[in-house]
């Protein structure tokens, strides 16, 4: 091939890879754009006829439309974001007193942010203001489909229609219809503004300036993910741990928000997931026992960052016999009543690392006190094998089994061989064991009989009581 033929192959090869570059980039960037989580942002203006009152050097409605208009303004470019407005107390004067006076003024489509700011620029304060019942009308202002639906209330006041913003609030975060609402106050002293708590998240202003950067800040977390990053430390302090459920419930209200698997990336680190940072948050880290982080606050637009120490290590009981395999294995904190697990034989357990008792539900039980787990290493119990025991009973008989130890007695179970019960097998530790009985229809405590054995692994014995 001649040197010309090879250039022109060289740079037929560049032209297809380029092209197929571009081509890969631009499926990409569109791939993105739909897998993007749509947005919806419904602001509730309040228009009654509190909001014509002086504030600053201007009125709390002429402050809340400038910086209004500006936001609107600002959104209208952003791909995947959806503006609509609703007002409230614009319709009817304070006379009227129209607990019904909201309406949603412009809705959600493409290319409403000029009609939004056309109809700010004009409306006037008026009349009432009915929080509870225009949050009940904004359910139906969001459109079907997936994506976050945000409220951003700007109000200068609370509730005057005898309606209750907080259930209604509540019912609706409940139905996944809305996020928790944003409250921005204007001119509401602080204990009034106390009274949006139940409601959403609320921020109190004090100037024109800071209503604006509120306000911006308010948009951008409603926008931008908020995002978490888990880790889960060992006895090092390093984010180690993984795999074990994290339930994310409401401070406030005990409503369970979100549960997340804890999840390692291919890179060996905590995985990251998004949630709405308006909300104060309790976590419970479902290791065994539990581990509890409370009152956690989350800086919106970002990641953040929540440490947890949760040092893991396992317990594993073993036994070789057959009969064992549906055990069960009752493990508490050293010293403690409460359960932490129920473990069955012949399977690994993790265990947050310290002391534990472990109670096998063996015959006779077993329990073991003060067993360590530590960090990422395995306990392991050993249980012997245990031995079969065949009762017969050709009378009908009462009594109870006990076990040898130490020069005493200790109770196994109770002996009841009546009616139909004729024959019974029971697996029993390896060990020395005494059956006192009697006739079930003796009167005569001197009619007790007494029946020793032994139990070895793997063998078998066989009594019949007469």
């Amino acid at each position: 091939m001649s040197k010309l033929n090879l250039r022109l192959v060289k740079m037929r090869f560049r032209i297809l890879s380029f092209i197929f570059l571009v081509f890969f980039i631009v499926s990409a960037v569109h791939q993105l754009a739909a897998e993007s989580p749509h947005t919806r942002i419904l602001f509730v203006l309040d228009a009654s006829g509190s909001m014509k009152s002086k504030w600053e050097n201007t009125t709390r409605m002429a402050a809340a439309k400038k910086i209004l208009i500006n936001l609107v303004d600002s959104l209208k470019d952003i791909r995947n974001v959806e503006i609509a407005l609703r007002c409230y107390g614009f319709q009817n004067p304070v006379s009227a007193h129209d607990c019904k006076d909201t309406k949603l003024v412009v809705g959600f489509h493409t290319g409403n942010a000029s009609e939004i700011i056309k109809f700010v620029e004009k409306v006037q304060p008026n009349g009432y203001t009915p929080i509870a019942y225009s949050l009940t009308q904004a359910a139906s202002d969001f459109p079907d489909g997936n994506g976050k639906n945000v409220v951003i209330l700007i109000t200068d006041g609370i509730e005057e229609c005898d309606g209750d913003p907080c259930a209604v609030s509540k019912q609706l975060q409940s139905r996944n219809i809305i996020l928790r609402p944003y409250i921005v106050g204007i001119g509401i002293d602080e204990q009034k503004m106390k009274f949006f708590e139940c409601v959403g998240k609320y921020y109190l202003p004090q100037n024109e300036k800071d209503l604006g950067q509120i306000l911006s800040n308010v948009v951008s977390q409603a926008v931008n993910n908020t995002t978490v990053t888990v880790r889960l430390l060992d006895s090092k302090g390093e984010p180690t741990q993984t795999d074990a459920e994290m339930c994310f419930t409401n401070a406030k209200t005990g409503v369970v928000e979100y549960n997340f698997y804890h999840t390692m990336t291919d890179q060996g680190k905590p995985d990251t997931f998004s949630v709405d940072p308006s909300t104060i948050y309790n976590l419970q880290v479902n290791s065994n026992p539990p581990v509890y982080k409370k009152g956690i606050s989350l800086l919106g637009a970002q990641n953040n960052v929540i440490n947890v120490p949760a040092p893991m290590g396992y317990l594993n009981i073993k036994s070789s016999s057959l009969n064992e395999y549906y055990v069960q294995c009752i493990v508490r904190k050293a010293g403690e009543s409460d359960i932490v697990n129920v473990q069955s034989i012949n399977t690994f357990g993790r265990y947050l690392i310290g002391k534990y008792d472990v109670d096998i539900l063996v015959l006779p039980r077993i329990s073991l006190k003060n067993i360590s787990i530590n960090q990422d290493s395995t306990t392991a119990l050993h249980i012997p094998e245990s031995g079969d025991l065949e009762l017969a009973y050709p009378n009908d008989v009462i009594g109870q089994l006990f076990v040898k130890r130490s020069n005493n007695l200790e109770f196994v179970m109770d002996i009841n061989g009546a009616g139909t019960v004729r024959r019974a097998f029971l697996n029993l530790q390896p060990g020395n064991y005494s059956l006192v009985y009697r006739s079930k229809d003796s009167q005569t405590s001197t009619d007790t009989k007494e029946s020793d054995f032994t139990i070895i692994s793997g063998g078998s014995q066989s009594l019949s009581l007469r």
